[in-house]
């Protein structure tokens, strides 16, 4: 473990970050324990000035196994956090390196933060973001992030469109188990949903390969930034698709360059128009307010606690609206305001959620002309029915 001078950071229930609490065993007190924050030790070359390259950035290294096509996008998506870490006070915060073919380190080698190619025969999501930190202090010393190829195949395996049986399942956090040390994200499978749902509305109408092409690249670039936001310390927001109505989202030129939330690190819904000539921006390809906001509190050198607190007051503008796992309403039964929602996308869920039933229905009219092929296997035709219905399920979860 370091020996640095590293300063703890207490957690704040305004702003979501991963912690490790700590508690005081010669301690009097009723609460003798402390949530200390996940982030990176960062120190600013010159401590004068408003902005300075950090002593030590975060250094990524991309594992050389990594498709040429796919490395600009995975570069751009990690280097998007620069822009919150600008307004925290530092320039390059987070570096790109790509891995020699004569490393002599792979990438399981910790000493690396490696953002890693992988096609797990069974893969648990489609990209995870794991790191390791210093118990006594909260300190991250390392991570990786895992993308997993099966987040581009055109493969979702579903047992069942509706399992009666989960209902009667006592709800279990995707984030914090039972054993309260495993972290999980299945950001990964929400994404991939999405670009599943978005490639059958673009094929069915005969899309162009360029359109096709973006929305990969939206996906891809969400789904690195969300898991980026985890190995800054970044925990979930499932309230920040509250930021834009849908007729915003449904606005090109608005939303373009835009996070489509709050926050990269909520799971919302893809944004596809009723008016498909009107389609704009599909995912995020930005950190949004609430990321950068976040960033500044853990990661500004404040020169006092009251301009901490000053940051921190400003939780109640709309645009930093936050909630996590703990509060959001995935399952019946579950929390109490259902602004905290998984796979909805605007201030108005009705709204949005009626537009997906519509687009479902239209689909579901021609499907079968438009996915079955005379002489071929059913499977495309099953695999995107069962994509239309989930999504048609998913729309009814965020209305009930």
């Amino acid at each position: 473990m370091p020996d640095n001078d590293y300063e703890i950071l207490v957690d704040d229930p305004r702003v979501g970050y991963f912690t490790t609490q700590v508690t005081d065993m010669t301690s009097t007190s009723s609460t003798p324990y402390r949530d200390l924050v996940h982030r990176w030790n960062l120190k600013k070359k010159d401590p004068t000035a408003a902005i300075s390259e950090p002593v030590n950035p975060v250094v990524w290294w991309m594992e050389n196994s990594t498709p040429k096509e796919w490395r600009p996008i995975i570069k751009d998506a990690v280097l998007q956090w620069n822009v919150a870490f600008e307004k925290a006070g530092f320039k390059n915060a987070m570096v790109v390196k790509m891995q020699p073919d004569s490393a002599d380190w792979d990438a399981g080698d910790i000493r690396y933060n490696v953002l890693r190619w992988t096609s797990s025969p069974r893969a648990p999501f489609g990209g995870y973001g794991p790191s390791f930190v210093n118990p006594r202090t909260g300190e991250i010393l390392g991570a990786d992030i895992m993308l997993e190829y099966v987040h581009f195949t055109n493969r979702v395996l579903y047992e069942k469109v509706f399992d009666l049986k989960s209902v009667e399942k006592e709800f279990e956090s995707p984030i914090f188990h039972k054993d309260m040390n495993r972290v999980s994200c299945s950001m990964g499978h929400f994404s991939q949903e999405n670009t599943q749902f978005g490639s059958a509305v673009l094929l069915a109408e005969n899309a162009s390969d360029l359109k096709l092409k973006r929305l990969k690249r939206e996906s891809m670039m969400a789904l690195i930034m969300h898991e980026i936001g985890h190995t800054l310390g970044l925990n979930h927001n499932m309230k920040a698709s509250q930021l834009f109505s849908p007729e915003q989202l449904a606005d090109s030129n608005f939303i373009k360059g835009k996070c489509l939330t709050g926050s990269v690190m909520d799971y919302a819904a893809i944004n596809l128009t009723r008016d498909r000539s009107k389609q704009g921006q599909f995912e995020d390809v930005a950190v949004g307010p609430y990321d950068i906001w976040a960033i500044q509190f853990a990661y500004t050198p404040f020169q006092s606690e009251k301009d901490k607190n000053n940051l921190l007051n400003r939780s109640t503008e709309p645009e930093l609206i936050f909630g996590n796992d703990a509060d959001d309403m995935r399952s019946p039964g579950k929390a109490i305001d259902p602004r905290v929602m998984v796979g909805d996308l605007s201030n108005d869920q009705i709204t949005y959620s009626n537009n997906i039933f519509e687009l479902v229905d239209e689909m579901m009219k021609e499907l079968k002309t438009k996915f079955s092929i005379e002489g071929e296997s059913y499977q495309e035709l099953r695999r995107v029915y069962y994509v239309l219905n989930r999504q048609r399920s998913n729309a009814a979860r965020c209305c009930f």
